[in-house]
């Protein structure tokens, strides 16, 4: 497992700094674009920027611990969160096409993802752009599930029910009861404890039967991204 996860890291930072290498030569063309004179520029096209919001993990590192800390405190960490939020969005362009990636963070994260989320939201209904791609990695898959559904459900309306407009809603209702047991259940079948002590059946369940009321499907788990139109990645390194 070490090994691997090693071998991951290298991956992950290589492939991080291909990516950074490359912003940085896209960013120096236009620079060299907007110096010329304007005579000889074409088109009006600006290089892609990369906006990052830092909201710091807050809490706990035991799971379940954050899990109740965040339950019993979320009120003041959302607000919290909103403070901490305050003017990091001001210069974000949001009246071109973006990507959102979801960080990780643990439960508190969760909360991090909604506030910032809702933001989001509201900065592109403003300001008219539009999103491409949701990507989401750790508990920011959960957000970018939820927030994909909305921006899905408003690109195909035929595939998707009413409710699906108000997806995040869900999220943060689930949350204010949210317990160990509607996450994880233990593995009593001695067959299972090779994938380890628990499994998150119950968070699968819960979010299948979302899938389910937002889609209409009765076949909930067998729906694939493909054929809702989900604009989401998910990414999890081993």
């Amino acid at each position: 497992m070490h090994r691997h996860h090693e071998r991951n890291q290298a991956l992950l930072a290589r492939y991080y700094c291909d990516l950074v290498a490359r912003h940085r030569e896209l960013q120096a063309a236009d620079a060299k674009r907007q110096r010329a004179p304007a005579r000889t520029r074409r088109g009006t096209y600006a290089g892609p920027i990369v906006h990052h919001v830092d909201l710091p993990y807050v809490g706990s590192t035991e799971a379940f611990t954050n899990m109740r800390q965040s339950v019993a405190e979320k009120a003041t960490l959302m607000a919290r969160f909103r403070g901490l939020l305050e003017g990091q969005l001001d210069t974000f362009p949001f009246h071109q096409p973006a990507n959102i990636i979801h960080g990780a963070g643990g439960f508190s994260g969760i909360l991090a993802g909604l506030v910032t989320t809702r933001a989001v939201e509201a900065g592109f209904a403003r300001a008219g752009g539009e999103i491409r791609q949701i990507y989401g990695v750790s508990a920011g898959v959960l957000n970018g599930f939820f927030y994909a559904v909305q921006v899905a459900a408003m690109r195909y309306p035929d595939l998707y029910s009413p409710s699906a407009r108000n997806a995040l809603a869900d999220l943060e209702s689930f949350f204010a009861t949210i317990s160990p047991g509607k996450i994880a259940r233990l593995n009593r079948r001695p067959r299972d404890l090779w994938t380890g002590w628990a499994n998150l059946g119950p968070l699968e369940d819960f979010l299948l039967e979302r899938l389910a009321a937002y889609t209409g499907s009765r076949h909930a788990g067998q729906i694939t991204f493909d054929d809702i139109g989900l604009p989401l990645t998910v990414a999890a390194a081993l």
